[in-house]
């Protein structure tokens, strides 16, 4: 028999995709940027609020409401990092750290954020009625 060199009719089993530094690091360098981020960004909006809190009389509840505004883009990399992080786990390929973490994690963190905000606004109507 001939040699087949793209493996279709052998009796091996198929290898698992070999991984290299390049594609952990590639990986590991997203998650650590985005979670950083997150953390960065997100104890810079505490701060702010905590320093410098609106004008006027705001209950708990509306400064929750505005932080969890401006806490938005900390969802979204942090399903962005956890996307990376799932995804390279089961594909082990570049391309997963480069693309398809993006988008899933960015469409979780939105939808994630949104169902929060209604369960805010939910909270803030039972509290104040």
């Amino acid at each position: 028999m001939a040699y087949d060199p793209y493996g279709y009719q052998t009796d091996h089993e198929e290898r698992p995709p070999e991984s290299s530094a390049a594609n952990a690091a590639l990986a590991g360098v997203s998650t650590v940027l985005c979670l950083g981020g997150a953390l960065l960004y997100g104890c810079l909006c505490t701060g702010l609020l905590i320093v410098s809190p609106p004008e006027g009389e705001n209950t708990a509840v509306e400064l929750a409401g505005i932080w969890h505004i401006l806490m938005a883009p900390v969802w979204i990399l942090v399903f962005i990092a956890l996307w990376t992080v799932g995804l390279h786990s089961l594909a082990k390929r570049w391309w997963t750290s480069a693309g398809p973490n993006v988008l899933t994690g960015g469409g979780c963190g939105c939808v994630t954020w949104v169902v929060m905000l209604f369960v805010w606004a939910a909270l803030s109507v039972a509290l104040k009625g």
